[in-house]
């Protein structure tokens, strides 16, 4: 199955990534696979390959400078996924912070939503960005404005912690 990923048509690619996907092979034997295929001419496959990396989470904390990579893809919902990967890696992935505060400032709110949220997820590593957090909510979209008070709550929740 991970040689017909390499297949020319696209369609035996996404069926064979969506049923990789399913069958939950092993996330040490995963993540070079999804690695490769955020490389991929297909943006569908590239938002599927950082959504899955992100589900293996922390054993697939090697893919993080590739999904920080994939937060300038020029598909907004490749951009998303690497965010949403990220976040889902939580503390491990601090090293985006800055990637992540960069996407803050993406043209579509979904991905500033997204970046958002994610960063919320990395905790007190994240404290950096509350100043841009805090522009955030001044944003014309109610769902980013949310996520973004949402995310403060969360880097200064975590911060008082022992």
């Amino acid at each position: 199955m991970v040689g017909s990923l390499r297949d020319r048509e696209f369609v035996v690619r996404t069926y064979s990534a969506y049923a990789l996907k399913q069958i939950g092979i092993e996330a040490k034997e995963a993540v070079p696979v999804w690695l490769a295929l955020l490389k991929d001419d297909s943006e569908h496959l590239r938002s599927y390959a950082a959504d899955a990396l992100g589900e293996i989470g922390s054993e697939a904390k090697v893919a993080i400078p590739a999904l920080m990579e994939a937060l300038k893809d020029q598909d907004r919902f490749v951009r998303l996924s690497a965010a949403k990967g990220l976040g889902k890696m939580g503390t491990e992935a601090n090293t985006a912070v800055p990637a992540l505060i960069d996407l803050l400032k993406d043209k579509e709110p979904l991905v500033r939503s997204t970046a958002s949220d994610a960063l919320g997820k990395m905790g007190a590593e994240a404290k950096s960005a509350i100043p841009a957090l805090t522009e955030l909510q001044k944003d014309p979209e109610t769902m980013v404005r949310l996520a973004a008070s949402g995310a403060i709550d969360k880097i200064s929740s975590s911060e008082t912690k022992p």
